[in-house]
């Protein structure tokens, strides 16, 4: 079945959703170390900076978070910390990892 011919894949390589949109999943492969949607990758953290950078240099007070799955992975945690947002907001399974790495980045 050229759907689904990766038998490690738990889901088929493009799917539809809905009448007309096809939708692709994250790659199953190797190659990836981590997950597009729950790490931030060079290109968005440089897009980021910029935008903290712009935006306090129009309005010094303006407070700064994320939320999602960033929020909880712990490269992601150390990058917000680095950059100097305010806050950091994940999913309630992931809090505890996000402390933890919030605390070793104040640390580091």
């Amino acid at each position: 079945n050229p759907e689904s011919d990766d038998p490690t894949c738990a889901t088929p390589r493009r799917y539809w959703l809905g009448r007309f949109r096809r939708v692709e999943p994250l790659r199953c492969d190797s190659s990836f170390q981590r997950r597009t949607f729950a790490s931030l990758d060079e290109g968005v953290c440089e897009l980021v900076r910029m935008g903290i950078e712009k935006g306090r240099s129009a309005r010094p007070e303006l407070k700064v978070g994320i939320c999602g799955e960033h929020g909880g992975d712990p490269k992601s945690v150390h990058f917000c910390h680095d950059v100097g947002m305010d806050y950091v907001s994940c999913s309630p399974f992931r809090v505890p990892i996000a402390r933890l790495s919030a605390a070793q980045a104040v640390l580091k």
